[in-house]
């Protein structure tokens, strides 16, 4: 293991920066440049994207190893997942020695932290993971750090996020097909679905109870709505979705749609004439 990582390290770019050269501000959003080498100490990988992630569950851990190539102790003085959708743990590495604060990593050895990505909001988060030591015999602190990214998305979504069923004439219909995915890693249930006002609009296509978990067979389904104007002029609406999700909802998809008289010349015909929205 330890062959594997000093193979990676060698591959990784040196980068020197200063120490004032660096932030630990706790924002969620820190452009903070990052240090994953300082002379005989590495910090593996150098960054770490989450991908997409639903919101209020947490991802798999992603390991990230300290490598300490000197020929003195190093010890920790504070190990920070900065931002509030990022938090880190300590664990076992090399000859078992842990990665906390105060112990420490002989030359030759590295330890292990673990990194969440837990996010509560639907946005893009970008922050680091911030390092804090010292080698035996010096006290001067040393910084080190990594990059962390990713991005909270919502635990159902919705495509398209929007209906507009374009201009309909009077009592003729068109369609809408929104398809409903799970994002969750678990079951979803489905506790209604519902379609307003109804008429003009209405739901062609019934929800079905449940949602297998995200990247399963049936983790989505296809639902097809319908806008049959009974008058002429704009109509709005609304198609919402209530789940067990433990992100607020029910979730909304706007509808919109306009109806006009049946084309009888000079009224709207084929998109152009005296009738057709906007009136002139």
């Amino acid at each position: 293991m330890k062959k594997l990582l000093l193979l990676i390290v060698c591959m990784l770019p040196v980068l020197s920066f200063a120490q004032n050269d660096f932030s630990t501000d706790s924002s969620d959003q820190n452009a903070a440049q990052i240090l994953v080498t300082n002379g005989c100490v590495t910090l593996v990988p150098s960054s770490y994207d989450f991908g997409n992630q639903p919101v209020y569950f947490a991802s798999n851990p992603k390991a990230f190893y300290l490598v300490n190539d000197c020929t003195v102790n190093l010890r920790l003085s504070n190990i920070t997942a900065q931002g509030t959708a990022f938090t880190q743990t300590n664990h076992i590495g090399g000859t078992k020695t842990p990665c906390n604060v105060g112990i420490p990593i002989t030359p030759g050895e590295f330890c292990e932290i673990d990194v969440v990505f837990d996010p509560h909001t639907v946005e893009s988060f970008s922050n680091n993971l911030v390092i804090m030591y010292y080698k035996d015999n010096n006290p001067q602190l040393m910084q080190m750090s990594a990059g962390l990214s990713g991005t909270g998305i919502h635990d159902v979504t919705f495509k398209p996020a929007s209906c507009d069923f374009g201009i309909v004439p009077i009592d003729s219909a068109a369609y809408c097909t929104v398809t409903i995915t799970n994002q969750e890693p678990q079951e979803l249930t489905i506790d209604r679905c519902h379609v307003s006002p109804d008429p003009p609009f209405s739901q062609q296509t019934s929800c079905p109870m449940s949602l297998k978990q995200n990247g399963k067979k049936d983790d989505s389904v296809d639902i097809t709505l319908e806008f049959s104007p009974g008058a002429k002029g704009l109509f709005t609406g609304q198609f919402a979705v209530t789940t067990d999700s433990p992100e607020p909802n029910p979730y909304i998809v706007p509808l919109t749609g306009f109806g006009i008289p049946v084309c009888q010349p000079p009224l709207c015909c084929n998109g152009s004439g005296p009738g057709c929205p906007p009136f002139n």
